[in-house]
């Protein structure tokens, strides 16, 4: 499996090629820590795009005018990060998901701000130990106890129950007749939970070291993905909702052998995927909860732009969690986020809908929010998962998986042809894209046609010779 990294070293601790893969360098490949690093890893400044290729989307060329803009900006993205990544030191590098995660925090405590929401520290806690203490008790109590889920759960089989459920839920006057009756009061608690799930999925982002991408496991995730895509979900899925059980008994690992590596990291990209993918699902469903007070009457109003920005982080939640490696989960989080500035002028609108709004002492807090949304994405796009390694003559280079990766997808794509061709080598190839690819923890074992054929002439002999005794 990874390896991840000491979070005190400012630059990878270990290679990125395994020991097999060390077999295939060359003997004059660049070295760190007298190890060979594989030369391909190694980012050169990038060139224009080849625009005698077309580009296509859903097999259809793109016209050329939108194909030259698409260059423009794939040359100029490229070079971006090419710059970025040469000027950042190792420790920005090499930590980018926790940049990313302490970027996001820092968004959703502003984002708060800009509710007013004033009291989360009380004027007699101030300066004690109780102010540190009580706000986050106070989110957590809002979210599981003020804005708990009203299921019955018993009822989740029953098609009659849920079908009731949808109408109801997309009936807003009807929700807010029985929100106001049973509450006194209208609040949007998709909002809350859409905002707890992103700060718990990018406080564990923070928190915890990143897993190092690894070439040959990458080309397994890339065969298991072509090969057995619904495989492919339910492993990542898997690997995320294990990560706080996982986490914390590889910590204690670290404390009883600390001279090995215990892959704290391996799962983290999983998890924060699946908790941005449930942020933008409940962002989507807030947008049928915008409490509106028009004299005395309050009521719900649906909010088109709410709820498509929360498909859009529904959607780079989930590239964050299925990408292949650690670099194109992060990265493609990143870029696909910066699809909310096509609706953040609606959202502001609607939210600001006169000039009186701007005056509102909390919109500064709001916009300061999307601002810092916005850097975050930047340093997603351009460093997420990336990784600076310090060779043995001096230099810093920047390892990149994307050339490799796409390899090995076309590789993984070839391998399934010819199973298509040959279903009989089917088993070797579920061998190599599954069963090896999960964490070593793991023992897996594998039956392989080959080890069952030479034994089946034998078997026949055996019962003819049989026959032959009892004539």
């Amino acid at each position: 499996m990874n390896s991840t990294h000491d979070m005190q070293e400012d630059t990878a601790s270990e290679p990125v090629a395994s020991e097999t893969a060390q077999e295939k360098v060359d003997q004059n490949a660049p070295t760190a820590k007298g190890k060979a690093i594989d030369p391909e890893l190694i980012l050169a400044e990038p060139s224009k795009a080849d625009r005698s290729k077309p580009i296509k989307v859903f097999g259809k060329t793109v016209p050329p005018g939108l194909a030259s803009m698409l260059f423009n900006f794939n040359d100029f993205s490229s070079a971006l990060r090419f710059k970025a990544l040469s000027v950042l030191p190792g420790i920005v590098v090499n930590h980018s998901s926790n940049a990313i995660g302490m970027t996001q925090l820092v968004g959703e405590a502003l984002y708060f701000k800009s509710s007013g929401v004033n009291k989360f520290v009380k004027d007699e806690h101030r300066g004690t130990w109780k102010a540190f203490v009580y706000p986050p008790i106070n989110v957590v109590e809002g979210v599981f106890k003020k804005s708990a889920f009203r299921v019955d759960y018993k009822q989740l089989l029953n098609p009659k129950y849920i079908g009731r459920e949808l109408k109801r839920f997309v009936d807003l006057e009807e929700a807010a007749r029985i929100d106001f009756a049973r509450d006194g009061k209208l609040s949007n608690r998709w909002s809350a939970r859409s905002g707890f799930a992103g700060m718990t999925s990018m406080a564990i982002a923070a928190a915890f070291p990143d897993e190092k991408d690894n070439p040959e496991v990458t080309e397994k995730m890339a065969l298991m993905r072509t090969e057995h895509p619904l495989g492919y979900v339910g492993y990542r899925v898997g690997k995320g909702l294990m990560f706080p059980i996982t986490a914390p008994l590889r910590i204690l690992q670290k404390f009883t052998s600390p001279g090995e590596d215990h892959h704290i990291g391996d799962g983290k990209r999983e998890f924060s995927g699946i908790g941005m993918t449930l942020t933008g699902l409940f962002s989507v469903l807030a947008g049928f909860r915008q409490p509106r007070v028009l004299g005395n009457l309050a009521k719900y109003d649906f909010n088109p732009w709410q709820a498509a920005g929360g498909a859009i982080t529904t959607f780079a939640g989930s590239q964050l969690l299925l990408g292949l490696d650690n670099q194109q989960g992060w990265t493609n989080y990143g870029k696909y986020q910066f699809g909310r500035l096509l609706v953040l002028p609606m959202n502001i609108k609607e939210r600001f809908p006169n000039k009186e709004g701007w005056g509102d002492p909390n919109a500064k807090y709001y916009f300061g929010a999307q601002g810092v949304f916005q850097f975050k994405n930047v340093v997603a796009s351009l460093i997420g998962g990336a990784q600076k390694v310090d060779l043995d003559d001096g230099r810093a280079v920047i390892i990149d998986q994307k050339r490799k990766r796409s390899e090995v997808q076309e590789k993984a794509r070839e391998k399934a042809h010819a199973t298509k061709q040959h279903p009989a080598r089917h088993s070797d190839v579920f061998s190599a894209a599954g069963s090896n690819a999960l964490s070593d923890d793991f023992p897996q074992t594998t039956v392989s046609y080959a080890s069952v054929e030479p034994a089946m002439p034998k078997r026949v002999e055996e019962q003819q010779r049989m026959a032959e005794a009892a004539v």
